[in-house]
C-alpha cells in the first residue's frame, strides 16, 4: 500500500517512455543579439568619390569625425566634411537659364556658359544599424555652407547683355543621404550610398549688374572608405 510518505520519491522519477527510455526537455537558448560596442578605434578619417546626376560631374569629399555613442545594434557619429567639384554648364545642362535674374529683376533668357568651383563644408550626423558585426546600413544628414567661385559668360540678345563675370559667393548648403557600410578590417571600412544636396540662392556680379541664381539641388552617387584610429 502506497502512503503519502511514498509520494515524494515518486515525483523525482524521470518520465519513462516505452522500452525504458528516459527523455529530458532542454531549455530553449535565446539567439544572441547583434550589439555594437565603443572601442578604442572610434575616430574616423575618410573620403569618397562620386558623380552628380544633374551636373554630370565628379564630386570628391574628405571626412573627419568621431563615433560618440553605441547602443545595441546602433552606433552614432559626428563628422566634419569638405567637398569639391568643378562644375560646367552650357546654359541647358543644369537648366539654369530660368534661374538667372539680373537686378532689378529683368528676366535673363539667353545663354549662360558657366564654370564654377563648388566647395561645400558641413557638420554631419550619422547613425548606423548593424545587421552583423561587419555589415550595416546608415543614414546621414548635415548643414553648412557652400563656397562658390563662378567664372561665366552671359549673353542675352533681348536685353543686349554680353558680359563676362567672375565672382565668389557663400550660400547655405544642406544634405541628406543613406547607404551601406562594410568593415574590411577593424581599422578600415568601405561604404556606398546616395546623397541629396541643396544649395540656396547665390549671386554673381557682372558689368551689367548682379545675377541672382535661384536655389539648386542635385543627387550624388558615391563610394568611399574610412580609417578608424
Amino acid at each position: 500500500m502506497i502512503t503519502t510518505k511514498h509520494l515524494l520519491p515518486l515525483t523525482l522519477i524521470p518520465f519513462s517512455l516505452q522500452a525504458g527510455e528516459t527523455t529530458y526537455v532542454a531549455p530553449t537558448q535565446p539567439q544572441p543579439m547583434i550589439t555594437s560596442e565603443m572601442s578604442d578605434l572610434d575616430w574616423l578619417l575618410g573620403g569618397s568619390v562620386g558623380f552628380l546626376l544633374d551636373a554630370e560631374e565628379e564630386h570628391y569629399s574628405l571626412q573627419f569625425g568621431k563615433e560618440f555613442a553605441a547602443n545595441g545594434p546602433w552606433t552614432h557619429s559626428a563628422y566634419l566634411e569638405v567637398g569639391y567639384s568643378d562644375l560646367e554648364n552650357d546654359g541647358n545642362e543644369l537648366d539654369l537659364e530660368d534661374a538667372f535674374n539680373f537686378s532689378p529683376g529683368d528676366s535673363f533668357t539667353g545663354d549662360a556658359n558657366i564654370e564654377a568651383t563648388f566647395i561645400p563644408v558641413t557638420l554631419n550626423y550619422k547613425v548606423d544599424y548593424h545587421f552583423t558585426p561587419k555589415f550595416s546600413v546608415y543614414a546621414t544628414g548635415g548643414l553648412g555652407a557652400a563656397f562658390i567661385d563662378v567664372d561665366g559668360e552671359f549673353e542675352d540678345s533681348f536685353s543686349s547683355i554680353d558680359d563676362d563675370g567672375n565672382d565668389t559667393d557663400v550660400s547655405f548648403f544642406a544634405q541628406a543621404g543613406a547607404g551601406v557600410n562594410y568593415e574590411i578590417s577593424e581599422a578600415f571600412e568601405m561604404f556606398a550610398g546616395a546623397r541629396y544636396m541643396f544649395i540656396d540662392d547665390y549671386s554673381v556680379t557682372v558689368d551689367s549688374g548682379t545675377v541672382d541664381v535661384d536655389e539648386n539641388d542635385d543627387v550624388l552617387l558615391e563610394v568611399g572608405g574610412r580609417f578608424r584610429f
